[in-house]
């Protein structure tokens, strides 16, 4: 497997350090990155998406888009938050 060096700020490697036993620092490392490879291809495949449809249809007017905005918004489901039981002194 080919290695690469990796450069750490000094107080982020002092507590890498302090926790090797603890972590396996390049299966940390592989995942991030790994992650954020997968984001780019992601965001890359959305802006070849988005090229094609301007390419064939025009840019998406202001209009189009508040209107997704807020059909977007509408269809948005936010988790209800558990209330807390006030204390009583």
């Amino acid at each position: 497997m080919p290695k690469m060096q990796v450069y750490l700020p000094d107080e982020l490697y002092e507590k890498v350090k302090s926790q090797t036993a603890r972590l396996n620092v390049s299966g940390i490392l592989q995942d991030a990155l790994a992650q954020r490879l997968d984001q780019l291809e992601r965001q890359d495949a959305l802006a070849a998406a988005v090229d094609s449809y301007t390419a064939e249809f025009g840019v998406f007017s202001d209009e189009e888009l508040n209107r997704q905005a807020e059909a977007d918004r509408k269809q948005t489901v936010r988790p209800q938050t558990k209330k807390r039981a006030s204390s009583v002194a």
